[in-house]
Parts: C-alpha cells; sequence; structure tokens
C-alpha cells in the first residue's frame, strides 16, 4: 500500500512537471516550423512566443505579396497559436505537444469563429507530428487599397519530421477571387498542391512536388487585357548527385485565351543539370535575405549582380547544363515544336563578356519548327515597332517631317518581313516545309553548324 501511494506521489509529480519542461521543447519545435515557413520563401516579419508551465501562445507576423497588376498592396497576415504542452495529448495519447492556430488580419481574425482553429497541429513525443488543414469560406469587403476577396476554404494536411528534414504536403483549394479597382479581377478554380520533400546536407529541399489548376481567369479592362488558362500541371522532381543537384520538370496546360485568341495545348519537358548544390544553396539565402531588406529596384538589380558574381564561380564550375525535351504549343496558325541542349564546358567567370571564349565553352544542339504564317506575324510586330520609334525619333528632330500613315507603315512593314525572312531562306539559315519555317543548329568545338552548313563565328559576334 505504502509503495502504490508513493509511486502514485511520483507520478502526479511527473505528471506536473513534465509539461513545463517539455514547453521548453515544444518552443524548440514551433521555431523549427516557423524557420521551414522563411526557407519557403514566406517573409517573416514578426515573432512572439509567451511560454507558460502547462501551455503557451506564439504569434507570428508574415507579409503576403499580390500580383502588381492589382494595383493594391501586399498583405500583413498575424498567426495565432495555442499551444498545450504534453505529454498528454486533449486528442488523447502521448505527445509533445498539440497546436491549434487562427489567423488575424488588420487585429481582427480572418475567419468569423476565433475557436474554430483552422491549423491542428499534434507533435509527438520524438519531434514529428501532423497537421490537419481545414480553412472555412472566406468573403472580405474591399477597401481603399484592397482588393474583395473570396475564398472558398481548403483543406489538407502537412506531415512532417524533427527540424522539418522531411515535409510531405496534400493541399486543396476549390475557389479563390480576388477583385481590385476599376474591375481588375484574378479567379483561379480546382488548385491542388501535393509534394513529397526533404532537406540534403546543402539545406537545400529535394524530393518532388506537383501544382494543378483546374482554371484561371484574370481581367485587367484598364490594360485590355483578357486571360484564361485551363488545366494547368506542373511537376517538379530534384535530386542530389555527388555534390550537384538535378532538376527534372513537366508544365502543361490544355488551352490558353489571351483576348479571345485560343492556343494550346501546350507542354514543356526539361531537365537541368550539373548545378553545383554549394552555390545553389547560397544563392537561395541570399535572395530570401534581399527580398526582407525591402530595397528599391535600381538596389535589387546591383545587389543580384554582386551576388551572381560571387556565386557564379562555383556555379559554373560544375559545368551546368540545359535540356529543353520539348517545347510544344499548338497555335490558331498550327503547331510550334522545339528543343534544346546547352552544356557548358570549362565555361569561367571571367568569360562572360567575351562573345568568343563564350562560344568556345558552349556545347548546343537546337531545333524549331514554326508556322510560316506565326514567323510572319512575329517578324511584322517586330518592324511594326522598329518603325514607330525610328519615325518617332526623325519627328523630334524635325518638326516638319510628316509621319507615314497606317496604311504606309503596314506596306513598309510587309515589305522588310518579306525581306528578311527572303535573306534567311536563301542563306539556308531557315528552310521551307509546306506552311512551316524549320530551322537546326549545333555549337561545339568552337564551330557553329545551321541545317547542316558551317557558318563562321566572327559572322554571329
Amino acid at each position: 500500500m505504502k509503495k502504490t501511494a508513493i509511486l502514485l506521489s511520483i507520478l502526479v509529480v511527473v505528471l506536473f512537471a513534465a509539461p513545463g519542461l517539455i514547453g521548453f521543447m515544444a518552443q524548440n519545435q514551433y521555431q523549427e516550423i516557423i524557420i521551414g515557413m522563411q526557407q519557403a520563401g514566406i517573409e517573416v516579419t514578426r515573432r512572439d512566443y509567451r511560454r507558460g508551465w502547462f501551455g503557451s501562445q506564439a504569434e507570428t507576423e508574415f507579409k503576403l505579396a499580390l500580383p502588381r497588376d492589382l494595383g493594391v498592396d501586399g498583405f500583413t497576415l498575424s498567426m495565432h497559436s495555442d499551444i498545450v504542452h504534453g505529454p498528454l495529448s486533449p486528442e488523447g495519447g502521448m505527445a509533445l505537444a498539440s497546436i491549434g492556430t487562427y489567423f488575424m488580419i488588420n487585429g481582427k481574425p480572418l475567419f468569423p469563429d476565433e475557436e474554430n482553429k483552422v491549423l491542428n497541429t499534434k507533435i509527438g513525443l520524438g519531434g514529428s507530428g501532423k497537421t490537419l488543414i481545414d480553412f472555412p469560406a472566406l468573403k472580405l469587403a474591399g477597401k481603399p487599397g484592397e482588393p474583395e476577396i473570396q475564398f472558398s476554404g481548403a483543406n489538407g494536411e502537412l506531415l512532417f519530421d524533427t527540424s522539418f528534414t522531411q515535409l510531405d504536403i496534400d493541399l486543396n483549394v476549390p475557389a479563390f477571387w480576388m477583385g481590385g479597382g476599376e474591375g481588375q479581377s484574378l479567379k483561379i478554380t480546382g488548385v491542388t498542391i501535393g509534394s513529397e520533400s526533404r532537406s540534403a546536407r546543402s539545406s537545400l529541399r529535394l524530393g518532388n512536388g506537383k501544382l494543378a489548376v483546374k482554371r484561371i481567369d484574370f481581367v485587367n479592362p484598364k490594360r485590355g487585357v483578357s486571360l484564361a488558362i485551363d488545366a494547368i500541371e506542373l511537376f517538379g522532381d530534384t535530386k542530389a548527385e555527388g555534390d550537384n543537384i538535378t532538376f527534372t520538370g513537366n508544365y502543361s496546360l490544355n488551352a490558353i485565351t489571351v483576348n479571345e485568341i485560343n492556343y494550346g495545348p501546350a507542354q514543356i519537358e526539361l531537365d537541368l543539370g550539373n548545378i553545383h548544390a554549394a552555390a545553389a544553396t547560397k544563392l537561395k539565402n541570399e535572395i530570401q535575405q534581399l527580398r526582407r531588406e525591402n530595397l528599391n529596384q535600381q538596389e535589387q538589380r546591383m545587389a543580384m549582380t554582386n551576388l551572381l558574381v560571387e556565386v557564379g564561380t562555383d556555379l559554373l564550375r560544375a559545368n551546368p547544363k540545359l535540356d529543353v525535351k520539348r517545347f510544344y504549343v499548338k497555335t490558331p496558325d498550327g503547331d510550334v515544336d522545339g528543343n534544346l541542349t546547352l552544356v557548358t564546358d570549362g565555361l569561367l567567370l571571367s568569360d562572360i563578356g567575351n562573345t568568343q571564349a563564350i562560344l568556345n565553352k558552349l556545347n548546343a544542339d537546337a531545333s524549331i519548327r514554326v508556322p510560316e504564317k506565326l514567323l510572319r506575324s512575329m517578324l511584322g510586330r517586330q518592324a511594326n515597332q522598329s518603325f514607330r520609334q525610328h519615325f518617332k525619333m526623325r519627328k523630334q528632330m524635325d518638326e516638319e517631317l510628316a509621319m507615314p500613315t497606317e496604311l504606309e507603315i503596314q506596306d513598309l512593314v510587309q515589305d522588310l518581313v518579306q525581306q528578311q525572312l527572303g535573306n534567311l531562306l536563301r542563306q539556308n539559315m531557315l528552310i521551307r516545309d509546306g506552311a512551316y519555317i524549320s530551322s537546326s543548329a549545333k555549337l561545339g568545338g568552337g564551330l557553329l553548324s545551321v541545317n547542316g552548313k558551317t557558318i563562321p563565328l566572327n559572322l554571329v559576334r
């Protein structure tokens, strides 16, 4: 009887003391979650953690950017978490901590019911855990400088291990709509996100991820833009190969309509290999730091230039390789199909700016097949813009110069396009194939050949 009483007393002391001790562990694990958010590119602007004995409260503020075309500022959201310390979980069983999270915007709950936690996380005693995601529907009225938002809700789950080295995500968002001033709007439906990733020794995340979107509609009446995209699928897989990493991507869409002109289906298959892992890690970390520094455009360009110079040597040392296995898009004028392989061979950072050195240290193989009607249209738009700029400059220098009429400009454009295309066909740089124009080129050992014809490199500088 006395032994039983002693054991019960010890158990009571342990259960009372354990939550306080576990609170320290729970705080460390929560910080790992925040670090994981930052590594994913989310800008965290403020963190506040208040640790208690049986529970804690945490508040994290982060900034969410919006597309510039909407003409509105980004949002600053705050994430509030109520943390219950283990070892006993409110849901039953043993756990390091149970975390219920809700969001605030401008000091008010993002969702009406504060008690309805949209994220519910259970962290096991070993540090791994699972977050259930359940966002209810939301509607926010627009205000000056802020868009109106309609959100259908979202559901899914997030699985993670200690220190967020392994991360699996499954998320579904049925619909999202956002409208700004002057009739701008963005509507996204049928979004599914899935990924399985892990942190490598370089701290880069390796694994695969998939993003699928049923439809995107974007309208900007002020700029005369109307865009609709159907059935987007983006898939990527990153793997380690020694000190380097390799990325494989497959991007496709069923159809895209731009101002009532239809394109699609379209597909891009590519591999990006021989990327020096340590240099890529430094580049990623520094870019994330630059995003947090709120630099103006000129400062950003200078910082990016300095960063590329700093890591460029290591990136080039691995002889990176780009292999676009297929580029395909169906257009109203016919199909565009092409491929490209580009590999560096001993290229140095000091070679940049020296055209001959670059050409000597590149190996390339490319081919393209384009409808002639589409090619003529592309050349025509370029020529039209050049003519208008040319006449505008001459008009500024000579006030008495008469500007050509629209019909005269179109005649000049057609003559120029015919001349350019004819010259390229006669030189065998392009080949006519029925209603299509095609070309293939190879570069290697300092030699360039186009459609089987060797071209002196001094002509392409």
